[in-house]
């Protein structure tokens, strides 16, 4: 580490309890959730983002939320 902080002051979630508010406020602002179903590959158009493709299927959109965890790094890895 080069540096930190600590700031006793910031705020702090229970993470099952924020997950399922911010899934529910997303919904209520007209984001789609899909669950328990895996992202294979991104595809991308003219360069940029504008699906996935899952294992049910291609999904088609115009913004894409990689909320994989521990398991980011690996899938974006495949994706150069």
């Amino acid at each position: 580490w080069v540096g930190g902080i600590y700031t006793p002051s910031d705020g702090r979630a229970e993470p099952a309890i924020a997950t399922s508010a911010i899934a529910r406020a997303a919904v209520a602002k007209g984001a789609t959730l899909i669950q328990h179903c895996a992202v294979r590959t991104l595809v991308r158009s003219a360069g940029k983002i504008s699906g996935v493709v899952t294992e049910k299927g291609e999904i088609r959109c115009e913004q894409v939320l990689l909320a994989g965890g521990a398991w980011s790094r690996r899938f974006l890895g495949n994706q150069g």
